[in-house]
């Protein structure tokens, strides 16, 4: 075991160390130098030793020391005195403060550290919380640029005509439309023959009432459409099918 290392920690166990080497003077060493001897005590005054020690321990601890110290035992002449040259019979290093215990300026450096760790966990959510509310932001900018960009896309806007297509042609070919677009001078499209169902020429007509009230060019686009239908059926179907 190192010189320099510690034994006992805390003042119960440094009294208990004293008291099982059964002799009674002492001496209190920091590094060299003695901070406090016990000559009057007789080799067999332990117990009264041992509250002496406890006494000028406490003092130590009060004051907060972080340091290490030395214990010495002696047996003592009559009348003889502690020094620095004096022989002692057993020793052991210690320190005031057990396992676990804080010093003053332990428990002083912990608490601010952690008021410091509290002030870093506020300004660290108050980040979070303002880099959250800026991505939402961003990521709305970055979507309404896609899908400004999508809609510039020649391909997204055949889709959408593709839709609307097929949203009429639910109500193509329909005989008295056919009358009212081509007219009914004995053309193809006045003798068309409709190949709707009764239910069917009911949900058309439905659905011309409220195209008529929305679309001021319906007649021209459902001409456009039914040309479709007429000469690309194949195109027409496609698009009916993609509702």
């Amino acid at each position: 075991m190192s010189a320099s290392s510690v034994q006992f920690r805390g003042i119960d166990n440094v009294v208990d160390a004293y008291k099982a080497n059964r002799m009674g003077p002492f001496a209190i060493l920091c590094g060299k130098c003695i901070i406090h001897s016990s000559e009057d005590l007789g080799n067999e005054d332990v117990e009264v030793g041992a509250g002496e020690l406890r006494k000028f321990l406490n003092m130590l601890r009060q004051g907060g020391s972080e340091a290490k110290y030395t214990l010495q035992v002696y047996r003592l002449k009559d009348d003889e005195e502690i020094d620095s040259s004096t022989p002692w019979k057993r020793s052991f290093n210690f320190s005031l403060w057990a396992a676990g215990d804080m010093t003053p300026y332990q428990e002083r450096r912990y608490t601010e550290t952690q008021q410091l760790q509290d002030r870093i966990d506020v300004l660290e959510k108050r980040l979070a919380e303002e880099m959250t509310e800026e991505d939402e932001e961003e990521e709305k900018l970055t979507i309404g640029k896609v899908l400004n960009g999508l809609m510039e896309m020649p391909q997204i806007k055949n889709a959408i005509a593709a839709a609307a297509i097929g949203l009429v042609s639910k109500v193509i070919p329909l005989p008295n439309m056919a009358a009212k677009v081509a007219g009914t001078d004995g053309s193809q499209a006045g003798q068309a023959q409709s190949v709707l169902t009764a239910d069917q020429v009911d949900k058309a007509n439905k659905a011309m009432q409220i195209l008529s009230r929305l679309d001021p060019q319906l007649g021209d686009n459902l001409l456009k459409i039914a040309n479709i239908a007429a000469q690309e059926p194949v195109k027409y179907q496609m698009f009916a099918k993609m509702l």
